[in-house]
């Protein structure tokens, strides 16, 4: 059960039509985990699957990801995990700019609500949008990077590590920085 404004902002993503991806969309994928969460996660869109059940990281790559957390030490509980985008891209249709700077709103409502600690930002999209329109995640991936009072730290998305034993080892190694950063800070 969430709070009122968070509520709010959830309804707020549901009766959104800034761009058109709410038109074929049957849910929207506002995000779930805890309002309180330490750590927020942020992918950059929802999958079919997601879509489906209006939940992130649905399916294989949302086993995948259970999996990582559970092996870092981390409380699924105590987390939140959400994307830029709340409603999954139209069929064939690469979000651009528009998309994005749509949806950003509704996830810095949620990131002034949660007041998170870490942001972890799964995909190189959601790390140039969030962390820096320069960020290389071959380059960058797996280091903290302070903006403000916040903490960002990037991996691949989950969708990837599925798919690719290359990827699942970076998104293990990455956890483990995320673990211990989290330790040091006293997150966890």
């Amino acid at each position: 059960m969430y709070s009122a404004e968070f509520e709010n902002i959830k309804e707020e993503c549901t009766l959104c039509k800034k761009c058109a991806f709410h038109e074929e969309r049957l849910n929207i994928v506002f995000g779930e985990g805890s309002e309180g969460a330490d750590i927020l996660f942020v992918g950059d869109f929802p999958r079919d699957e997601d879509d489906l059940k209006g939940s992130p990281l649905s399916g294989r790559s949302g086993s995948l990801f259970g999996k990582f957390v559970s092996l870092c030490d981390l409380d699924k509980a105590e987390l939140f995990i959400t994307n830029i985008l709340k409603c999954r891209p139209a069929d064939g249709v690469t979000p651009d700019g528009d998309h994005y700077t749509a949806c950003m709103e509704h996830l810095r409502s949620q990131v002034r609500l949660i007041k998170p600690k870490i942001i972890v930002c799964l995909g190189e999209e959601a790390a140039k949008r969030m962390i820096d329109p320069a960020f290389s995640m071959d380059r960058d991936h797996g280091r903290f990077i302070k903006k403000g009072k916040l903490f960002f730290i990037a991996t691949c998305h989950p969708a990837e590590a599925v798919k690719s034993e290359d990827k699942r080892l970076v998104f293990l190694s990455d956890f483990q920085a995320l673990r211990e950063g989290a330790r040091k800070g006293g997150i966890i």
